[in-house]
Formats: C-alpha cells, structure tokens, sequence
C-alpha cells in the first residue's frame, strides 16, 4: 500500500485529556500560511571518552536533546485565533485584545491531517503538547503579519506504561479506518515432478482476505530455478507449471504465489518444485 505523505489538508487543535487522552471535541484552524507546517526532531547528542593512550571509546554517552516541536504559522491575526492561543483579555465591547504579561505555555492537542494522494491520507496526532506564539514577519506595508505558533511535544504513557510522543495513523481518503492486517496465502505442498511421468506441475493456492475486504490480485512467479519455465494460468490459484523440456528444465524450482486484497495490502507464499528426468 503506497502512503505518501502529500501536503496539509487541515490542522485540528484540542484540549488535552488527562494521561494522554484525546480531546472530547477537536476544532479546526483556519488560515494555516503556505510552508509553515514543520516537525522538527531534536536528535540524540553522543559524547565518547577515550583514555590518554587509545584511539577506541571506553565509554559513550548518549544525551537527550531537547523535545521535538510542531510549528505552524495563521495568516489572521483574528480575535478567535488570539483567544486560542494568546494569553489575553478581550472586551467584546470593543473588539479590543489586551494581551498579558504572563505568557505561559498554553496544553494543547495538536492533530495534522494530509492531503489524500493514492486514497489515503495521513493522521499525525500529538496528544500532549505545550504551545507558545509569537509574530513572524514585520509591521511592514505590503508583509502579513503571521501569528506563529510553537508546540514541545510532551510524552504520554499507553496503557501498558510504554512512553510515547507522536501517532501516525493511514486512513482512507474519506477518514474511514483502514484494516491493515495482512491477507494469507498459502502455495501448496512441495512436490517432485518426474518429466517421465508428467509434463507438467499442478499448483492448487488458497487465499483470504480479512474482515470485510477481498482480493483483489494473484500472481504465480518464479522466485529461482531453470529458465524457461511458464505458468498455464498465472493469475489463478489453481494453475499449472510447466519447465522446459529436458535436461535444460532438470532442477530445483521455488515458485511464489503473491495475492494482493482491496486495501492493497499484499501476502506471499513459495512452493518448491523439483523436477527430474
């Protein structure tokens, strides 16, 4: 299955639910400047120490950088979008924002969802994150002014108190689950074919798809072996091998069968064929 990631198609913006939970209600945010979105992964410092007299490490040490950030930038400067995320006071009498010294980070759920390209489109979900803004770009006559935002992504213990940062979900382009579990296949048993006896090998596959897909390719090939040999009816499951006559055709053939189901999630299997006079 092809999952290219291909563009934002809308950013979603939440409260926070408690020991990583996701937020009851998501609201998108409108506006999101070109380019803007970037995910930025602070690497792993690692320092080595060496002894006076030698060329190899005795001890390494790896030291946490700094936590990982989304970005992203809003052409508006509106009052909805200072009100989320602005430390301010606003008197609807006015349409006046005040905004206060106290500029604390401000929780935030932060979901990105990308344009749909081969069917799918991306989730990326930062469930636990601390936002901060700031004003991109100069008070200048013909500049827009951006109100840039900055969020650490925090970790979150999953149930089994394995610590995470950041989910990445493929979905069909209509935001419908995708079921990734893979179709199953089986080639068959291996068998030895005597030239003598029979010109030809028969080959009896079975498949499956799971849950409500189907499927939707199959394909018998040739993994190794002699060349020359043809499938009857390659896009079958049930279909004969034949090698090529004579000695040429006399060895050990390893023959796949591959199905592919409605998700494009694909599954092989071999079968060994041995061939002699």
């Amino acid at each position: 299955m092809k999952t290219f990631i291909n563009g934002i198609q809308k950013i979603e913006i939440g409260v926070p639910g408690l020991n990583g939970a996701l937020p009851a209600v998501w609201t998108t945010i409108q506006d999101i400047s070109e380019g803007s979105v970037v995910h930025t992964t602070n690497k792993v410092t690692k320092t080595s120490i060496k002894a006076e007299d030698k060329y190899a490490a005795v001890l390494i040490l790896y030291v946490p950088g700094d936590a990982d950030s989304i970005n992203f930038s809003l052409l508006q400067l509106s009052i909805d979008n200072a009100q989320k995320f602005i430390p301010c006071v606003y008197d609807p009498l006015t349409s006046k924002i005040t905004v206060t010294s106290k500029r604390l980070p401000i929780p935030l759920a932060v979901r990105l969802t990308t344009q749909p390209q081969f069917g799918v489109i991306g989730q990326f979900t930062y469930r636990n994150t601390t936002a901060t803004f700031g004003l991109k770009n100069n008070f200048t006559k013909n500049a827009v002014v951006e109100l840039d935002i900055s969020a650490d992504i925090l970790p979150w213990n999953m149930i089994d108190g394995t610590e995470v940062v950041w989910e990445e979900q493929i979905l069909n382009a209509d935001g419908t689950v995708i079921d990734g579990t893979l179709p199953t296949v089986n080639a068959g048993a291996d068998a030895v074919l005597s030239e003598a006896v029979a010109a030809f090998a028969a080959l009896v596959g079975t498949d499956a798809a799971a849950g409500t897909k189907t499927i939707t390719s199959i394909l018998w090939s040739v993994k190794s072996g002699p060349a020359g040999g043809v499938f009857a009816t390659p896009n079958a499951l049930a279909s004969h091998f034949t090698p090529v006559a004579g000695a040429p055709g006399y060895g050990v053939y390893i023959l796949t069968l591959t199905v592919q189901d409605s998700s494009g999630f694909t599954a092989s299997d071999d079968v060994q064929i041995t061939v002699t006079a």
